[in-house]
């Protein structure tokens, strides 16, 4: 059992079209029932109709005895009746009395072969419908026979069946309408309902899509992801949780997420959540959990509040990432930093004590060799003159080599404090050393506004005169060197760049040439030992720069170095 997101969780899809087409139905009941009413309400029409006829006939019946044994027969018209369909018959089925002269029927009309009519001249009561012979309507009839002094008289009292239905048939009409108007507003009500039902199952669909694809990936993550209680107490636990600690779902639900964590280290997780609980959005923090065997993992948490559909914290949700891999590594290299820096250090240490040390025996080395050639020369062979020359040559480049290697070994020895150091003034003084170059080269050198940095002022002096030297080194025999010194802010820190027009450099070398003892050139042709680039490069980095080159051959050199803006140098 996973008490994760249930992936398999499906939304109840509301009906879009049910079954059996419950409107059409309801619509074909609506018309049934009203027809039905209609038939039954016809029926009781035309039993009242029947009966109040009876009763017309029976009580007409009764005037017609006494007319009869007052008269010797029936009166022709019969007042009291006036409107009603009254017809009193002799025994031929021949109207002998009407309820007024003209009204409906002839006295000429012979009803003797009418149903009901028959039946009363046979001395029997009855009820029935027939067509009127003289207009053709379809009549409700009651008949009451008459007998006085062996005379048989009919009494038929009647009505149109039209005449009857009508208030039916106004009836059916409203009826019809109402039921038009209310199939109709049920079908505007079903569409719309329809319509809505149809969106809001598209987009019970598109959530439980979204919740599928939600749970798939929070189900295949490697990261321990567990939903909880804001007071911490777990919910829901997933299989990147359980690989990691090695508990299972079943068995971590409802204890609390503190109950993970190292002893000493118990109080952060309450602490991220109490952030969660005062409104914060998402809460970080590295901390130490334990593993079921009781093995420490080092964890990244990222704690974040689960909300309802109204917006409230109703949870939270913590991923929890294995980071103990990453603090190997990061102590491994911090490890190596340290030795790195040690072994940088003594190196240093080394190399300025060798430099250092070696400076006597190479000044006595040279100081006897030159001692040699010049009391020796032209005195022993020419191959012995050579020789001598090669050792005092040598001598000489080991001695040059010896104090740049000090020099170099010296910037990240000193202790010195920067200050601020006016660019402009540095640069005065470097051109004031090269004077006798520049002049000797007929060299232009221009410069625009320079800042004032924080540094040390002996190392940047250091950096332009070794930059200005070798312009006016490298340069062309066909064309007096131009220099050009510009400097500009950008950012937080100082662009500085030096361009000469000299001789250039090929683009394979850009790199290499600030390294240790560099030469791209022969000896005899540009002197020097190869550390002047290398030692512009240690200065500018110990003052938190960082120094490159352009160039392209035969067009000259652009040297570009930075140095932090005042407020933002190093020491």
């Amino acid at each position: 059992m996973k008490l994760s997101y249930d992936s398999s969780t499906t939304w109840t899809r509301l009906p879009g079209r049910p079954r059996g087409r419950w409107f059409e139905a309801a619509v074909v009941a609506a018309v049934v029932l009203s027809f039905y009413s209609y038939r039954l309400a016809s029926e009781s029409i035309r039993r009242l109709v029947m009966v109040n006829n009876l009763s017309t006939a029976t009580t007409v019946a009764e005037w017609v005895r006494h007319d009869v044994e007052r008269n010797g027969r029936p009166v022709e018209s019969i007042g009291g009746l006036a409107g009603r369909a009254v017809r009193v018959l002799d025994h031929a089925g021949r109207c002998v009395a009407l309820p007024r002269p003209g009204s409906q029927g002839t006295e000429d009309g012979n009803y003797a072969r009418l149903g009901p009519v028959a039946e009363a001249l046979q001395g029997r009561s009855n009820t029935g419908e027939y067509a009127d012979p003289v207009t053709g309507q379809v009549m409700i009839a009651a008949c009451v026979p008459v007998e006085v002094a062996g005379q048989r008289w009919v009494v038929l009292a009647q009505q149109s069946r039209e005449e009857a239905y009508a208030p039916i048939r106004i009836m059916g009409w409203q009826i019809g309408g109402g039921v038009g108007v209310l199939v109709l507003a049920g079908a505007v009500i079903m569409a719309r309902s329809r319509s809505r039902i149809r969106r809001l199952n598209r987009k019970l669909a598109d959530r439980s899509l979204r919740m599928h694809e939600m749970a798939t990936i929070v189900e295949s993550s490697d990261d321990a992801i567990m939903g909880h209680t804001l007071d911490g107490h777990i919910m829901t636990w997933n299989a990147g949780a359980e690989k990691l600690f090695g508990y299972s779902a079943l068995e971590m639900k409802g204890r609390a997420l503190a109950a993970l964590a190292a002893p000493e280290r118990a109080g952060e997780m309450h602490g991220a959540l109490e952030r969660i609980r005062a409104g914060a959005e998402v809460a970080r923090l590295e901390t130490v959990w334990l593993r079921r065997d009781g093995g420490p993992v080092d964890v990244w948490l990222t704690v974040s509040p689960t909300r309802n559909p109204a917006g409230a914290v109703t949870g939270a949700a913590t991923i929890a990432r294995d980071v103990s891999g990453r603090k190997r590594t990061e102590e491994s290299l911090a490890r190596q930093a340290r030795e790195l820096a040690g072994y940088s250090t003594e190196m240093e240490q080394v190399a300025y004590a060798t430099a250092h040390d070696l400076q006597e025996p190479l000044r006595m080395v040279g100081s006897y060799t030159q001692l040699l050639a010049e009391r020796y020369r032209g005195r022993l062979d020419k191959e012995a003159d050579e020789f001598i020359a090669y050792a005092v040559e040598g001598a000489k480049r080991m001695q040059e080599q010896l104090n740049d290697m000090l020099v170099f070994s010296r910037i990240g020895r000193s202790q010195k404090p920067f200050e601020l150091v006016d660019c402009e003034a540095v640069v005065r003084a470097a051109v004031s050393g090269l004077k006798a170059v520049i002049q000797e080269s007929g060299a232009e050198i221009a410069r625009g506004p320079l800042p004032v940095v924080m540094g040390d002022v002996k190392q940047l002096a250091q950096v332009f005169e070794q930059l200005l030297g070798n312009a006016l080194k490298f340069r062309r025999a066909e064309e007096p060197p131009r220099i050009s010194i510009q400097a500009g802010l950008n950012g937080k820190e100082w662009l500085f760049a030096v361009r000469d027009n000299g001789i250039g450099i090929e683009p394979q070398y850009l790199e290499r040439m600030f390294t240790l003892f560099c030469r791209l050139h022969p000896r005899g042709k540009y002197p020097g030992t190869g550390m002047g680039l290398a030692i512009c490069k240690k200065i500018v980095e110990r003052h938190g720069g960082r120094i490159c080159a352009e160039s392209e051959p035969g067009k000259g050199s652009t040297f570009c170095f930075t140095l932090p803006a005042k407020k933002d140098a190093g020491t």
